[in-house]
């Protein structure tokens, strides 16, 4: 028990003296929404960086670690600087798909994000942190959208009119039926 104390002492005293930063990584695609492409298409895409816990900015430099047959990020510069508060940092990636990519098939593109260390880093201990985001990718023919001819699109005016003209005729066959009131 008198060892216990001491050890836990040091980890306290460790863990308040660390800065916390935390950064987060978001994309609209993910395991249960997976990006839906075809064999040949293009698509660009965006990852979103926030940081929005601790007090300092925080600088990542981002890469494809997995995927980079298929994707790359098509910003000028890979470095990310993330102000604290900031929750809405673009990363744009373009995604490629093969057009001999087999329909039905799975493929994935991971984008690693590290901290970059800025600044004067003599006589400290720096602790750099790592952020993965895999975007899954599922590849199948879209349906492609029907283009409706142009006698199509005068079906709906014409049974508009036929409608009208009918509650047209029945109106003034029953005003017609209608005894006219006698003046007195």
């Amino acid at each position: 028990m008198k060892k216990i104390i001491p050890i836990m002492l040091v980890a306290f005293i460790i863990l308040f003296a660390l800065k916390v930063n935390s950064v987060g990584v978001s994309s609209e695609y993910f395991a249960e929404n997976p990006l839906v492409m075809s064999p040949g298409e293009i698509k660009d895409i965006q990852i979103t960086l926030q940081n929005m816990v601790g007090s300092e900015d925080v600088t990542l430099k981002g890469s494809i670690t997995q995927g980079q047959d298929i994707g790359t990020i098509t910003d000028s510069n890979n470095i990310y600087l993330i102000p604290f508060g900031q929750k809405d940092v673009k990363v744009n990636v373009q995604v490629s798909i093969p057009i001999d990519a087999q329909i039905g098939s799975s493929k994935d593109i991971i984008v690693s994000f590290l901290s970059v260390t800025t600044g004067d880093t003599t006589g400290t201990i720096r602790m750099g942190m790592g952020i993965d985001k895999l975007i899954p990718i599922k590849i199948q023919l879209k349906e492609q959208t029907k283009i409706k001819s142009p006698t199509q699109n005068y079906y709906g005016l014409i049974w508009g009119i036929i409608i009208i003209v009918a509650l047209l005729i029945a109106f003034l066959l029953l005003r017609k039926k209608q005894p006219k009131k006698s003046r007195k």
